[in-house]
């Protein structure tokens, strides 16, 4: 009986034992995530540029805060119409604004460089635009690529600069988004950087000296898996070796098309000659001596600039143009040179998203026929204000404040007349203000102005400099300078 007894105590020791450490287990858990959860909140200034967990994009206003909670995923608080708002971004954040040199990165990551060395970074991360080029994983089949300049290696679908934020789904197809691009690419894209070749489809670093695995770093669920079976090229003496062959997916496509097309042409004649002879007419005619391609797009503060390429020596192609479609689903036709290459779309409005429609009309048909369809983003203009000192006048017993600031321009999207305001406290309180016109700007397309506030006034708690009513010319034609256009341009501060 006893020992009965005693086994059935220890039986329950054990249990007891058993539900103490899983208690203690518990414990260390939920300590360990409170410890490791990113507990600072982050002011993000206005105008910077964020996208959400489902790659919205996300311009911020003011009083805008960036936090983490202890589910993991940051979180954009920011106020609207008097309304707190709140933006889910995710696990990492991904933070640009025009008027600073770094990229901001929070969250958990792993930055792989050149050699294959994998450096872990949390919370707060400080990147450099400028190169040598930097890759971040940020999450399985997710990264972030910063550096100077950024193109794609095997088209000229990208050509960016900054930081990229790149997203692959399971089949490697990839989302490109940045301040100007957020589309989502249907083939493999090679990116290549300052420092390095990223094979994103692939999940690879290439260099001039070693290739790197990057599915190696926390895993992937990448299924992608390149096609194995292409046909081989009769001319042994033009094949590539197997590191070159990553970066031809584009060129590859288009041998074959051309192939394609010569050879169907080719049966084409014959086909004619045979029905000619045959039936004697000249009327029976199958033609496929013709091609149009859009090779590269690519923005500018104000314009987009098109490269393409048309062949109808047979002179079948009606129209050929691009349709321009902005977000208000206004549609502008613009007809293409056959005998050019390049076209130049001005006249558009900064930061701004538009639709390409490329394609070609047919004689006697009326019907347009798509060829290819692009989405591009018009580049942000780079203006800014800087205070650069503030005096106080002493005019025995009166005194005075004098500001002194500098508006830089962007050389790309010179302004025809502005006004510079200065006001107190909030934008209801015009203290001061200055007309100025482009005549007005140095060398360096700089405004150096002054404020002088009236004798014996005090600064403001909150004193904002802004420029407002900008006005550029559309043309070269004074007729047409009255074109209003709001690029938010200030610099708020305070006295403490």
């Amino acid at each position: 009986m006893k020992k009965i007894l005693d086994l059935k105590n220890n039986k329950m020791f054990f249990r007891l034992v058993l539900v103490i450490i899983l208690i203690i287990s518990i414990f260390v858990f939920f300590i360990h995530k409170f410890n490791s959860y990113d507990k600072n909140i982050y002011s993000l200034p206005s105008n910077s540029i964020l996208f959400g967990k489902e790659n919205n994009y996300i311009k911020v206003g003011e009083n805008a805060e960036l936090k983490q909670r202890i589910d993991g995923n940051y979180y954009l608080y920011t106020n609207e119409n008097n309304k707190t708002i709140k933006y889910e971004i995710g696990k990492n954040a991904v933070v640009y604004n025009s008027g600073d040199s770094y990229i901001y990165l929070y969250g958990k990551a792993y930055e792989v460089n050149s050699s294959g060395e994998v450096n872990i970074v949390e919370k707060e991360t400080k990147v450099a635009k400028a190169s040598p080029t930097k890759l971040f994983k940020l999450d399985d089949r997710k990264y972030l690529m910063v550096d100077s300049k950024i193109k794609s290696a095997n088209d000229t679908l990208i050509n960016t600069d900054g930081y990229l934020i790149l997203e692959l789904d399971k089949q490697g197809k990839a989302n490109f988004a940045n301040k100007e691009l957020n589309f989502k690419a249907i083939k493999p894209i090679v990116l290549e950087g300052t420092s390095f070749k990223f094979d994103i489809a692939n999940e690879k670093i290439v260099t001039s000296n070693d290739v790197i695995d990057l599915k190696n770093v926390i895993g992937s669920t990448n299924e992608y898996k390149e096609n194995k079976n292409k046909k081989k090229d009769d001319n042994k003496n033009n094949e590539k070796d197997d590191q070159n062959k990553e970066f031809d997916y584009y060129e590859e496509y288009l041998n074959n098309v051309i192939k394609g097309v010569n050879n169907l042409t080719q049966s084409a004649r014959k086909i004619n000659e045979n029905t000619k002879t045959k039936l004697n007419a000249n009327s029976v005619y199958f033609d496929f001596d013709k091609w149009i391609a859009l090779k590269k797009v690519s923005s500018t503060v104000s314009s987009i600039n098109l490269d393409y390429v048309v062949f109808d020596p047979n002179s079948q192609y009606d129209v050929v143009e691009v349709k321009l479609i902005d977000k208000n689903n206004n549609v502008i036709n613009n007809s293409l040179n056959k005998n050019s290459t390049s076209f130049n779309i001005s006249n558009l409005k900064p930061n701004s998203e538009y639709r390409l429609l490329f394609g070609y009309k047919l004689k006697n048909i009326d019907d347009f026929i798509i060829v290819d369809e692009v989405v591009i983003r018009t580049k942000n203009v780079n203006y800014s204000i800087t205070v650069d000192k503030i005096i106080e006048k002493d005019l025995g017993k009166e005194s005075k404040y004098m500001i002194y600031y500098t508006l830089n321009v962007d050389d790309n999207y010179v302004f025809n007349k502005a006004k510079v305001s200065y006001y107190m406290d909030d934008t209801d309180n015009l203290i001061n203000q200055t007309d100025i016109d482009n005549t007005m700007l140095d060398g360096e397309k700089k405004y150096k102005g002054v404020f002088e506030l009236p004798n014996n006034t005090r600064l403001g708690n909150l004193n904002i400099i802004k420029l407002e009513n900008v006005s550029f010319c559309i043309d070269d034609s004074q007729n047409n300078c009255n074109n209003i256009i709001d690029i938010n341009v200030e610099n708020t501060f305070s006295i403490e």
